[in-house]
């Protein structure tokens, strides 16, 4: 019986997520400033179109973790998120990551800031997901 070679991953460091942030969430973070200020203080139209964008960062986790296993920032950072097989996630655990990532997000970024002061590296979202941001082979 042939034995599965072993797969070592290393935990994504904290400077390497802090950089796939920053190329991730401005595109987002300037789009609610835009919808804010266009919109002002009426809160009839700010919320559904915040929803609307908040459903955006959603659906862009989803897809890019589900089917590449990572993010644009991600990539570039050279870090990937991994499921416990060491593989990237499925759809499930893709959605339940992007959901709780949208989450701590609306939580004032407590989510995403959990993973730099944990000591396995990982946020609310790979919490809630079983899943791990890990750096790229």
């Amino acid at each position: 019986m042939a034995q599965r070679p072993v797969i070592e991953l290393r935990r994504a460091r904290s400077w390497k997520r802090a950089a796939a942030w920053a190329l991730d969430g401005p595109p987002f973070a300037v789009a609610a400033w835009w919808i804010a200020s266009w919109l002002g203080a009426d809160l009839t139209l700010l919320i559904p179109a915040l929803t609307a964008l908040a459903l955006a960062g959603f659906v862009y986790q989803l897809l890019c973790h589900w089917l590449l296993g990572a993010t644009f920032g991600k990539r570039v950072a050279g870090l990937r998120v991994v499921g416990p097989d060491g593989a990237r996630p499925g759809l499930g655990r893709s959605a339940r990551r992007a959901a709780a990532s949208v989450l701590g997000v609306m939580l004032f970024g407590i989510g995403p800031l959990l993973a730099l002061f944990t000591r396995s590296g990982r946020g609310l979202n790979d919490f809630a997901a079983g899943t791990a941001v890990v750096e790229a082979p």
